[in-house]
């Protein structure tokens, strides 16, 4: 392995390792709350906080995209040597954010004041309550915007490792402070205010760890400048958009459901997009350690090993996604009793059409990374905002014809059209990607539909011995078939010698 190489993998473990442990809290709050959200309020109210959840997320849109576009130009301009330029960016950008949050403050605070959520959301609770809930978690939402946007300097300025290390903790205080006063359960409006506190330590902390690293980028707002504001705009409205996307495709079908099949549909339909989205946030715990990487190459104008690395970051991704969704789906009866004590929230359906999803946005959002490490978004940006608007409006018929069934079935279809797109905008950057990789893995996921399926019926009242022992023959039989698909013998060498340095950069990540 050259030298550059083993300083490559070595970023790459070092950044994989924090993203992990963030990616774990992640998972935990997943696998924990929504059983504990049951134990202690029932179906009923936990449908009406997912729906006020819904209800506050739109305003991540507010973000613009700043943080996203920001940090990938700050990378860039820091690698360059250009302090300057950096600081102007640096600065827009913060002013720009402030305003855009304390103006949505605003605005959330007068919405709330005059539409009574609980009759809008069809709650339960009075007014008051559902107001006070509201704008909690309006604040919670609001103040984590400005905590991303400040932690990503230090993952601009060459520490991806340090921002997701401080990551990592946020989401840990975040999710143990919300288990725990659930599990007392206390008052709803109780949980926002505790997860605002965890964002507003952190970002005390992480601007000290930033000052101590690098005091020349310790943010300020003192170098205002018009032209890069206009400059700064465009490209992070598009960026922006992406966050829009998030409310459309993830929390505009939990207000649609709860408008149309009720409280039992929605808890029924988030917990199994829930499932599925642990394996999305598995797969891409790789891949968002790849993506400092890959900006760190496109700033260093290093095309052909970002090209390298690129392919071999799809060729995993592409297969764990096929492994991990068929295994999800087979096993999903039985994880669904121990996680959350019911039986009746399992339907095959559903869990089918979820799983050829999940395997179509693992391969969209592999090609999307590429993009968003290198700025190169605003075309797939608009296309994304189309569809999933498109999406977002035919999920109510979607979902008064076969719930939340309709929905998932409509979210894949996106997804094929997105990735396809995507797909041919990053031939720019790695001509030797090829459509060929995508028909296979869309036909993966309708095989996985025609042999998983039987396979899960036949498992229905098995021994735990027999299923254990199927479940780890069909593992076995996936990743032989799957590497053969996608694998490739110099990827399989490259992803050794990173386990490798993997454990050696363990020591140091933790000394840093």
């Amino acid at each position: 392995m050259t030298g550059a190489l083993k300083s490559t993998v070595r970023r790459v473990a070092k950044t994989a390792s924090a993203v992990a442990g963030g990616q774990a809290a992640l998972v935990l709050s997943q696998v924990l709350l929504p059983p504990a959200f049951l134990s202690s309020y029932g179906v009923t109210v936990y449908g009406e906080w997912l729906a006020l959840s819904a209800g506050a997320a739109w305003l991540l849109s507010l973000d613009f995209g700043m943080q996203a576009f920001i940090t990938n130009q700050l990378s860039l301009e820091y690698f360059a040597g250009n302090l300057p330029r950096l600081r102007r960016l640096q600065s827009v950008g913060l002013r720009i954010s402030v305003a855009v949050v304390l103006t949505g403050l605003l605005l959330a605070a007068a919405l709330i004041w005059l539409v009574p959520l609980n009759k809008a959301l069809g709650l339960s609770m009075s007014r008051e309550v559902a107001s006070s809930i509201g704008i909690c978690l309006v604040l919670q939402v609001l103040v984590g915007i400005l905590w991303g946007q400040l932690n990503g300097v230090l993952r601009a300025i060459g520490y991806p490792h340090r921002a997701e290390n401080w990551g990592q903790i946020q989401k840990s205080l975040y999710f143990a402070g919300t288990y725990a006063l659930v599990l007392r359960r206390a008052p709803l409006w109780w949980l926002p205010l505790t997860q605002l506190a965890t964002f507003v330590v952190m970002t005390a902390a992480s601007l000290a760890d930033l000052r101590r690293l690098e005091p020349r980028v310790f943010p300020t707002m003192r170098y205002w400048d018009r032209e890069t504001a206009k400059e700064v705009l465009k490209p992070s409205l598009w960026f922006g958009s992406f966050t829009l996307n998030q409310f459309l495709l993830f929390q505009a079908p939990i207000l649609v459901l709860n408008q149309v099949a009720g409280k039992p549909a929605v808890v029924a339909f988030s917990i199994c997009r829930g499932m599925y989205g642990m394996v999305r946030q598995g797969i891409a715990t790789f891949r968002y350690a790849i993506r400092p990487e890959i900006t760190r190459l496109a700033g260093l104008q290093e095309w052909s090993r970002l090209r390298r690395m690129y392919s071999m970051c799809e060729r995993f991704s592409f297969t764990a996604g096929i492994v991990a969704s068929a295994l999800a789906f087979v096993a999903a009866p039985r994880i669904l009793v121990l996680w959350t004590r019911r039986s009746d929230l399992f339907s095959a359906p559903l869990y089918a059409a979820m799983m050829l999803c999940t395997i179509v946005v693992v391969g969209k959002d592999t090609r999307l990374d590429l993009q968003y490490a290198t700025n190169r978004h605003i075309r797939s940006a608009m296309l994304c905002l189309f569809t999933y608007g498109v999406f977002a409006i035919g999920s109510v018929p979607a979902a008064r014809m076969a719930g939340g069934v309709g929905i998932a079935v409509a979210w894949a279809a996106v997804e094929i059209i997105q990735m396809a797109w995507m797909h041919r905008e990053n031939r720019e950057v790695v001509p030797t990607l090829t459509y060929w990789s995508l028909l296979k893995l869309c036909l993966s996921g309708l095989a996985a539909l025609a042999i998983f399926v039987p396979i899960e019926q036949a498992l229905v009242g098995s021994t735990t011995h027999t299923f254990v022992l199927s479940l780890a023959l069909v593992a076995a039989g996936l990743l032989v078939c799957t590497s053969l698909m996608f694998g490739h013998p110099d990827a399989i060498y490259q992803l050794g010698a990173g386990f490798r340095l993997f454990r050696d950069s363990g020591v140091a990540t933790r000394s840093n």
